[in-house]
């Protein structure tokens, strides 16, 4: 049950943001996962003593724990220094087209939304302002470096207006890297 009122609560945010109860209810909504999450643990707990082999469940079980918290805050360094950089690059290459004026709204969306983290298509969709950035072409990366959770590509790449040094940063978010920020160097 709380899972259900959190996957709602999360899929109908956006349209309630601008209500200062929603904090109240996002509040409520955290308060019954805690509380659920506490008593599948209590309940688990009972059951696991009765188990002959409790110990090595516990150890493997505290094992997957780790791992899985381990990818989600160092995600970069599970992955291959290629897979990232073009991975990068074909996100690079998606927000960039965000510039075309024959493209709707629906496909505007649908490309904000492989391209970069909800959070930036929020702002895109709610404004209805995408970024008019131009094409690249010829992209080429100078530099690559994780740090932490998250991952950082230098690249050059040849515009209208000549040769132009960009950085994106690169979070992870669901099973795909997005971008999360970037700037203009030149």
């Amino acid at each position: 049950m709380t899972v259900f009122l959190f996957f709602l609560f999360y899929s109908v945010d956006q349209y309630f943001s601008f209500l200062i109860i929603n904090r109240f209810v996002e509040l409520v909504i955290y308060l019954l996962a805690i509380i659920t999450i506490v008593l599948t643990v209590v309940r688990l707990n009972k059951w696991l003593k009765t188990l002959r082999y409790r110990f090595r469940i516990e150890v493997i079980a505290s094992i997957l724990l780790i791992l899985f918290f381990a990818h989600e805050f160092f995600a970069p360094y599970f992955y291959p220094e290629n897979y990232l950089k073009e991975v990068g690059i074909e996100k690079i290459e998606m927000y960039h087209q965000l510039a075309s004026p024959d493209l709707s709204a629906k496909e505007l969306e649908m490309l904000a939304e492989g391209a970069v983290v909800k959070e930036m298509v929020a702002h895109y969709i709610i404004t209805e302002s995408y970024p008019n950035i131009g094409s690249l072409e010829n992209i080429e990366v100078i530099d690559f470096k994780r740090n932490y959770s998250q991952y950082e590509l230098l690249i050059e790449a040849e515009q209208l207006e000549g040769e132009k040094t960009y950085q994106y940063t690169f979070a992870k978010e669901g099973f795909d890297f997005k971008i999360i920020g970037f700037a203009q160097l030149d």
